[in-house]
């Protein structure tokens, strides 16, 4: 996490920005953590990231922590450089999500899995590939079959207070970093329909009913391509109607050009509220009463 990132999450204002930085160098110092640097800012900007080492795991874990066994601090930096911006990115959201529950006390953010836990028991199962088709009434012929390994990036159970009732929204999330081509993000568009349709989530997050929400640090223009693709996917098993609305998409906000008023490389900050409970997501298709966006929390009774 960067020092920001460590400032939403524990709810500390702006002005503490110094204070954490302090604390956190004092952890790193006493072998808690450690750090790396990534040029990420077009204005040469080296941002310090933190991460946890094993001292600080081996706490956790006499705490009752749920965490790794095996930490090998080489391999800890060749992920970080590898994915580092993908986790990063995944912190932003779930730290939104967080927060959400902060603005409004009738939301509970009831449980949240992170990517890192999640991978060390990835699910395993066969999915079938088909060609594409010429139209969405032709039957889709078979085109292989493939192990898929199913690992999202996050798991998010809300829990909202309503007339007296608990209501729950249960979310697989995945980011999308605009770096997927279309056959692979078909194939996991498939691999995912084949997990709903397995029930498979219902064993494992006790939820009968789950939003796969597709959150990209790309502009809308990369919104309108996983739609599309999602759509083809869909129609060639015609599942558009069955699982259509069970797939969301949005965009991160980006940062705004003043003179141009254009969309920046560079992403803004999270409003939790416009994210989760503002209609900015959207189906892969649009329905005959006119396509209208939604909010993604949109939950069913318990």
């Amino acid at each position: 996490m960067t020092v920001s990132q460590v400032v939403k999450a524990l709810g500390y204002s702006k002005n503490s920005l110094p204070t954490v930085r302090t604390r956190l160098a004092s952890l790193e110092k006493k072998g808690y953590i450690s750090s790396i640097y990534l040029p990420t800012d077009r204005k040469g900007n080296f941002p310090k990231i933190f991460y946890l080492v094993s001292p600080a795991l081996e706490y956790l874990r006499d705490e009752g922590y749920d965490v790794a066994h095996r930490f090998r601090p080489t391999e800890q930096k060749e992920k970080q450089y590898l994915f580092l911006k993908h986790t990063l990115a995944v912190n932003d959201v779930l730290i939104a999500a967080k927060q959400v529950e902060k603005q409004f006390p009738q939301v509970t953010l009831y449980e949240f899995r992170h990517e890192r836990e999640l991978k060390r028991d990835p699910e395993k199962f066969t999915i079938t590939l088909y060609h594409e088709t010429e139209s969405d009434t032709e039957e889709a012929k078979v085109w292989k079959q493939e192990e898929f390994y199913f690992v999202p990036d996050a798991f998010l159970d809300f829990r909202m207070e309503q007339e007296n009732k608990t209501l729950r929204a249960a979310i697989l999330l995945e980011l999308d970093r605009d770096t997927t081509e279309r056959r692979r993000f078909q194939e996991k568009i498939r691999g995912i329909l084949t997990y709903l349709k397995s029930d498979r989530h219902v064993k494992r997050y006790k939820a009968r009913k789950i939003t796969v929400a597709f959150v990209t640090t790309g502009t809308q223009k990369r919104v309108e391509k996983m739609r599309e693709w999602t759509r083809n996917e869909l129609a060639k098993t015609h599942d558009t109607w069955d699982y259509g609305k069970t797939f969301v998409f949005t965009a991160l906000p980006h940062k705004i050009d003043p003179d141009t008023q254009r969309e920046l490389d560079e992403l803004d900050d999270i409003d939790p509220a416009q994210l989760f409970l503002s209609p900015v997501w959207e189906f892969p298709f649009t329905d005959k009463k006119g396509f209208k966006k939604v909010a993604i929390l949109a939950p069913e009774p318990l």
